[in-house]
């Protein structure tokens, strides 16, 4: 990793580790090139966990570095004022990086106001129309269509909003993008789309300063249960991991959480490996 460069923390919401090829997907084979390519280059990760199977909490725990149950928060509701100790943000800027969330505009009426731990100087852009409402979260009459029209406006907004922030010298970047991407139709539907945003990404970061994830993963249909946020079941907490190359490694089974993002963007060649680690379901 080169630190002398902007870096990015790529990241989807309810993002299940079984949606990708490189995780073992068929239906998505050959068709998210620049997933595989990263992987191929990278260090892919097996188990690695989230804290929490929903947004807010997650988010904490990210970049916080806390679990969950460290925190005060002990209910889903705003909060009153921004976290007041370090965070992953505060660390980028002591490295010499201004700090960016990219993230669609809703999000800062839901989960920002139950976390906002993100550092008093990072600056958040909130896109409009970055996702398409899905799921137990919004009710349609009759069926989603797909539109490509909105998937090509989609990524067109995406790449002017990169390409305007990294012009602005070394920055840390974490995108965000939502359950289900703008022009797509449901949970995991949009997964080539999400390989063709990771492409833009790759214009403006190097290889070397890209890290993939999600915040948590959902039930994707187990236990006939498609949501998340009340289950610990593996596909709620187990997330994807790619990373730049780590100690020669291009597989990793090492035990890692999400609270242990500060190691793993900017511990160098450090893996940082737990016995256990505790993932809480929603408050």
């Amino acid at each position: 990793m080169d630190y002398n460069k902007s870096i990015l923390l790529f990241t989807k919401d309810a993002f299940c580790i079984d949606y990708l090829p490189c995780y073992g997907n068929k239906y998505w084979e050959g068709k998210t090139p620049n997933f595989d390519e990263l992987a191929a280059k990278g260090t892919l990760f097996t188990r690695f966990y989230t804290a929490a199977p929903s947004s807010a909490m997650a988010y904490m725990a990210m970049f916080t570095g806390k679990y969950p149950y460290e925190h005060e928060i002990k209910e889903y509701v705003p909060i009153l004022k921004p976290y007041s100790g370090p965070t992953l943000f505060d660390k980028a800027r002591e490295l010499g990086y201004e700090g960016h969330v990219i993230w669609d505009e809703k999000w800062m009426t839901t989960s920002y106001l139950h976390s906002m731990c993100y550092g008093e100087e990072t600056i958040i852009h909130p896109l409009k129309d970055l996702r398409q409402g899905v799921g137990f979260h919004n009710q349609h009459e009759g069926n989603l269509m797909p539109s490509k029209e909105k998937e090509e406006a989609t990524l067109a907004m995406i790449e002017q909003e990169i390409k305007t922030i990294t012009s602005q010298g070394n920055v840390f970047v974490w995108f965000h993008l939502p359950h289900v991407i703008n022009g797509c139709t449901g949970y995991g539907t949009d997964i080539d789309l999400h390989d063709r945003v990771l492409g833009i990404m790759r214009k403006y970061f190097d290889d070397d300063n890209i890290f993939i994830s999600g915040d948590h993963g959902n039930m994707n249909g187990h236990k006939g249960k498609i949501g998340y946020g009340f289950d610990v079941y593996e596909p709620a907490v187990r997330i994807p991991l790619i990373t730049p190359r780590k100690q020669g490694l291009k597989v990793c089974d090492s035990l890692l959480c999400n609270i242990d993002w500060d190691k793993i963007i900017f511990g160098g060649d450090e893996i940082p490996s737990r016995e256990v680690i505790i993932s809480d379901c929603a408050y």
